[in-house]
């Protein structure tokens, strides 16, 4: 018995042998958000330069996940999720083991969580529902979340909230999103999160807490918030 079950182990041993070694390099990615032209950090004032006001963001955290690398004749999938938290800097480095030879030319990736996971239940990891990004009372994920203070918005305390979910139809919140760029094994991608809010006229419409019209609507114009710097 125990020489029948060696020799059945032995073939997946070698197998992750030969998988670490053949996947022994790391493509990156880094996530830097940005909010006309300036690095957001949490707590830190930046200024909208189209109206010359002052925004503070409170809070920034968004789902990515179902990344693919495409290179000329590969490509790569990597079924995960991704919370992408500003105020922790260790969330916005990732890293995908590729093949010492792999250059990518373009990458995609899902801007939010999709229905699978949503009806799977609550999960763990990135998508505990301890990260804060769950509706216990809509079993569902939070895609993303954007919260701060600038002073023409006349909720409380100059408040905007913007907590952007919902998988069931017609008002479906993921977003696919496809970049290109030059062959490479490290990139950086910009998150320009004016453009996330340049519709909602902040004066007006600073609150969206609940899947519907308003969530889809700004998600798609989230999907518009990413470029490539390398």
């Amino acid at each position: 018995m125990p020489c029948n079950f060696i020799t059945y182990l032995l073939p997946f041993v070698l197998f992750l042998f030969y998988t670490k070694a053949l996947y022994s390099q790391a493509f990156t990615v880094n996530i830097k958000p940005m909010y006309y032209g300036q690095i957001i950090q949490i707590d830190h004032p930046v200024i909208d330069s189209l109206q010359g006001e002052q925004v503070t963001f409170k809070e920034c955290k968004f789902y990515l996940g179902k990344f693919t690398l495409y290179s000329k004749d590969t490509v790569l999938h990597f079924n995960r999720y991704q919370l992408i938290d500003i105020e922790n800097a260790n969330t916005t480095a990732l890293s995908f083991p590729i093949p010492s030879s792999f250059y990518a030319d373009s990458i995609s990736f899902l801007l939010g969580t999709d229905s699978v996971t949503n009806i799977n239940g609550i999960m763990d990891g990135d998508l505990d529902p301890l990260n804060g990004m769950y509706w216990a009372w809509n079993s569902g994920y939070i895609n993303m979340k954007i919260e701060g203070i600038t002073p023409k918005c006349p909720g409380r305390n100059n408040l905007f909230q913007f907590h952007i979910g919902g998988y069931q139809a017609p008002y479906q919140t993921a977003q696919n999103i496809s970049c290109a760029f030059k062959r490479s094994q490290s990139i950086e991608i910009q998150m320009h999160v004016q453009k996330a809010l340049e519709k909602v006229q902040l004066s007006n419409e600073y609150q969206i807490m609940s899947p519907g019209k308003k969530a889809k609507e700004m998600s798609e114009s989230m999907s518009t918030m990413f470029t490539i710097l390398q």
